[in-house]
């Protein structure tokens, strides 16, 4: 997707790709760009509760905000996140919850409900639906916290260089 020509991911859907892995992608000599990242799916709170909906669930990536972003995504409106609570979100879910750039959005997340300042509506071109849930990043270091993520990555994108053998690399890796 976007930018990205290989992902690295666990070897068990509830397993996380190791901190050392990441050094070992970011030194392979056809890795042009490396981002990583972790995923949770969180819950809007509506009257105090998780929205139980399809369409108020977020699919919700935690992000270095200094790393490449691989993803492709255009900022419609807004900044790039910093930190803290800023969430960055995508512009159809946006749309459909009337969300704007500064506005609050409370969330269910597994450290219980939290506030995010929404600083950023991205487009991210696929037009890929998941049943009217959204797609969003904040910052890793929150996420970490708020995902209940001590250590290690959900996934790691890879973009290669342009000569480089996607297949020899994946191998290596």
């Amino acid at each position: 997707y976007g930018k990205t020509d290989l992902l690295v991911t666990p070897p068990t859907l509830d397993g996380s790709v190791k901190r050392d892995k990441l050094a070992k992608v970011q030194k392979d000599p056809a890795a042009k760009e490396v981002a990583a990242s972790i995923v949770s799916v969180l819950s809007i709170v509506r009257d105090g509760k998780a929205g139980s909906k399809q369409t108020d669930q977020i699919n919700t990536s935690g992000v270095d905000p200094t790393a490449p972003d691989l993803t492709g995504a255009k900022i419609e409106e807004g900044r790039k996140l910093r930190g803290g609570n800023d969430l960055a979100i995508d512009s159809e879910f946006a749309r459909r919850k009337k969300l704007e750039s500064g506005d609050t959005l409370r969330l269910a997340t597994p450290d219980g409900k939290k506030k995010f300042r929404v600083v950023a509506i991205m487009n991210y071109g696929s037009g890929v639906q998941f049943g009217g849930q959204g797609f969003a990043s904040i910052p890793i270091e929150r996420a970490r916290n708020v995902f209940d993520m001590e250590s290690g990555y959900s996934q790691i994108a890879v973009r290669l260089d342009r000569d480089a053998d996607a297949a020899a690399v994946q191998k290596r890796l």
